[in-house]
């Protein structure tokens, strides 16, 4: 639209116009259809083009979007459904907030805006794929039991997020408060990490009051009793959680808030006695209608969770004395393998600039990071390991053997000049090799090692620099310092062994990670089993080689490179993915 006066561009919605400060003529209502729902066709803001209506719920509408301005992507658009004044007052300053929220498994809104009707719109991120709700109508039966803790305990890291995010600009604390956690706003990506995709009705709470403003929007049965009026906090994202947890572990909703005020949460293994006495009152603590009788932060729930699933795992029958098996420390494998075992817990990830002057920008800030239990290769891969993998499954062998053949006195070096797929690959044939009936650890799956199992296994839990401690000895590994100028065999300096044992975790050669590399990760990650980015330009790489000086081979240092790169440089050990036993 141009201004009719001086004839001025005028962007969309404005009412006055920047040119000479006339008053424009107010635009015509937004095409919609008999039900009310913006209409197919109709243009926002004049770039975005509505597709279709997605869903509608209890706060809004959301509409699948072409962005005129950025061909080829599609985008969520929200309109929210209160246009009270006080809704008004609030939308600019919360949505303005929203979309400066980065967190790889929550849903980005990238833009925001009203119309001169009143009309409250949201543009998030568009994620395709089914939701939570859509994966438990097409599932017959319960779903796996750990499979919904895993799926809840990650969204307890992203609502921890929120719970504690600071405003960048201010450093003021502004907890953001969701308000609409539900199976259908939780989307599961192909990876298996779940993705919050729905920011319409979020809430900052406000500095110095205890809960939010009152709020009139509830979601049944997944709101709790203060969202239908008194206010709401972070203990009104936990109660969200355990409906959901109630939902997907038995197919069965809850009665709503107000009736639950009246009568205690009705027992979940009503509806499926299987379930584990430990998660079910979990459920029951979360959905409490007296706020604090709940778990007063979503951390709190996931730490719960995280031990109800650990207690809930089956230990197999002792042979005679009703004692718990204890996981070996060490498993033996097939061509000389050897995997130590890192038991559960959490470490320190990362770097402190203050105690490692060394640190860089993509290491920080160091947190606390949990991990189930898994194993770890003592030693990188070898060459002669990986040669049986050439002759066994027909891999092209690293180039520069020549025919074929590992470069004489070679043997027990580590293997490089292998790209991520081909350890990927390696990993593959070696699980094929261990799932022989007669393997007693045949349940177990060969892996790359994400970058914070790696990590944990090279420094243990207490954030030191080096495996052995905090103290540089060019003694205890093969960095450029030693000036071997090349790779030695796995496990020549057993003085350098990190506290669980393993070799070779600072220098000899870099190793391959699963994860993708993301600068920024650390800022943002999940607090619990994290996987890294869910995209990227290259691999994460660990550990330094012969080729690196002292800071390169920090435990806590990162580096990464195109997932193709074959270097002399590169090489990688294995994980051990924990079975049901573990």
């Amino acid at each position: 639209m141009n201004c009719p006066n001086c004839g001025a561009p005028a962007r969309p919605g404005a009412r006055f116009c920047t040119g000479c400060g006339a008053a424009l003529p107010a635009a015509g209502p937004l095409p919609r259809d008999a039900q009310g729902a913006l209409a197919p066709g109709a243009v926002l803001e004049g770039r975005y083009t509505i597709v279709r209506l997605l869903g509608v719920g209890g706060f809004g509408a959301v509409y699948l979007a072409d962005d005129n301005r950025l061909r080829g992507r599609q985008c969520a658009i929200k309109e929210l459904f209160d246009r009270t004044p006080e809704a008004q007052r609030q939308f600019e300053l919360e949505a303005s907030l929203l979309a400066r929220l980065d967190h790889p498994q929550l849903v980005r809104v990238t833009d925001y805006f009203s119309t001169p009707a009143h009309e409250l719109f949201l543009v998030m991120d568009y994620v395709p794929g089914e939701d939570l709700a859509q994966v438990l109508q097409r599932t017959p039966g319960f779903l796996p039991e750990n499979q919904v803790v895993d799926w809840i305990s990650q969204v307890c890291d992203v609502l921890t997020y929120m719970h504690t995010w600071a405003d960048p600009a201010t450093g003021q604390l502004s907890p953001i408060i969701h308000r609409d956690i539900k199976p259908g706003n939780l989307k599961l990506l192909p990876n298996g990490h779940v993705k919050v995709i729905d920011l319409g009705i979020a809430k900052v709470k406000e500095p110095g009051r205890p809960t939010t403003r009152a709020a009139r929007a509830v979601s049944p049965p997944y709101s709790p009793l203060e969202q239908y009026g008194a206010g709401t906090d972070e203990r009104s994202d936990v109660y969200a959680l355990g409906v959901t947890l109630y939902e997907l572990l038995t197919r069965q909703l809850p009665p709503e808030a107000p009736d639950l005020a009246h009568q205690p949460v009705p027992s979940p293994r009503q509806h499926r006695p299987d379930l584990s006495a430990s998660v079910e009152q979990v459920i029951v603590k979360a959905m409490q209608s007296n706020p604090a009788q709940r778990f007063p932060t979503v951390r709190e729930l996931a730490a719960a969770l995280r031990g109800s699933a650990l207690a809930a795992r089956p230990q197999p029958a002792p042979a005679a004395a009703p004692t718990a098996r204890a996981l070996p420390p060490v498993i033996p494998g097939p061509a000389g393998h050897e995997w130590v075992l890192v038991p559960a817990g959490e470490f320190l990830m990362g770097s402190n600039e203050k105690r490692d002057r060394d640190a860089s920008d993509d290491e920080m800030p160091q947190h606390q990071v949990y991990l189930d239990a898994y194993y770890i290769g003592r030693t990188p891969v070898t060459n002669a390991q990986y040669q049986r993998f050439v002759q066994t499954a027909g891999h092209p062998a690293p180039e520069h053997w020549k025919q074929g053949r590992i470069p004489a006195g070679l043997d027990d070096h580590p293997v490089v000049c292998v790209s991520w797929d081909d350890a990927v690959a390696y990993c593959q044939w070696l699980t094929g090799q261990i799932g022989n009936p007669q393997s007693a650890i045949g349940n177990l799956v060969v892996r790359l090692p994400t970058e914070a199992e790696w990590e944990k296994a090279a420094r243990g839990t207490d954030g030191r620099i080096y495996p052995w401690g905090n103290d540089w000895d060019s003694r205890k590994c093969n960095s450029s310092e030693g000036v071997k100028g090349g790779t030695t065999p796995v496990g020549a300096y057993p003085a350098g062994a990190s506290p669980y044992g393993c070799l070779d975790m600072a220098g000899n050669v870099w190793e391959w990670c699963a994860d993708w590399y993301d600068e920024n990760y650390y800022r943002n990650s999940p607090t619990s089993n994290p996987a890294g980015p869910n995209t990227g330009d290259g691999r994460v790489l660990r550990g330094g080689s012969w080729f690196n000086y002292h800071w390169g081979v920090r435990a806590a240092f990162r580096n990464w490179v195109n997932p193709g790169n074959r270097s002399n440089l590169i090489g990688f050990r294995c994980c051990l993915s924990p079975s049901s036993s573990l």
